[in-house]
């Protein structure tokens, strides 16, 4: 398995167990799932119960369980403070220059001056989502750290937007 984390923070974000493709070389989009996730109980489900596969009734939601898109809840990810869409690029500007430095460091001249080139065309596309995108970060709520967005597609399943070159990639 690979563990997908901030270069900057070290936080867990993501790992391969989630369906992703990589777009334009610059960002992953990780598909996710709405589950819920029960602290106190047993699952019947998972000891042959054969509870109604439907969403469940008002009387079935319980306080001791956690519903919400599985990637959040794996890694712990945390809602970022709001930004505006014209502040974006400001907030992440601190990071994008520890990530050009990190990988200039690593010998990885080639990927930064790629990222470097690339980002205005993905920040300009994520801008234009941006009404629709829910803003997140790692455990950590380091200042520079990743910020990742959660968004739906038109049948409601949830999906990550993750920068590429601002991930390392652990193989566990």
């Amino acid at each position: 398995m690979i563990i997908y984390k901030d270069r900057i923070t070290g936080d867990e974000l993501f790992s391969d167990n989630f369906p992703m493709k990589l777009i334009d070389g610059m960002y992953y989009e990780v598909e996710g799932k709405t589950v819920a996730e029960n602290s106190g109980s047993i699952d019947e489900s998972l000891i042959g119960g054969n509870k109604s596969a439907e969403e469940p009734t008002e009387e079935e939601y319980s306080s001791d369980t956690t519903y919400g898109v599985n990637i959040i809840l794996t890694h712990r990810l945390r809602p970022a403070v709001p930004i505006a869409a014209k502040d974006y690029a400001t907030v992440i500007k601190p990071g994008l220059k520890l990530i050009l430095e990190k990988l200039t460091n690593e010998g990885k001249e080639d990927e930064a001056a790629f990222f470097k080139s690339n980002l205005p065309a993905v920040v300009k596309k994520i801008k234009k989502m941006w009404d629709d995108l829910v803003v997140y970060q790692g455990e950590s709520d380091e200042e520079n750290g990743l910020i990742c967005f959660l968004n739906y597609r038109e049948n409601g399943d949830p999906y990550m937007i993750f920068l590429k070159h601002w991930l390392i990639e652990e193989k566990v």
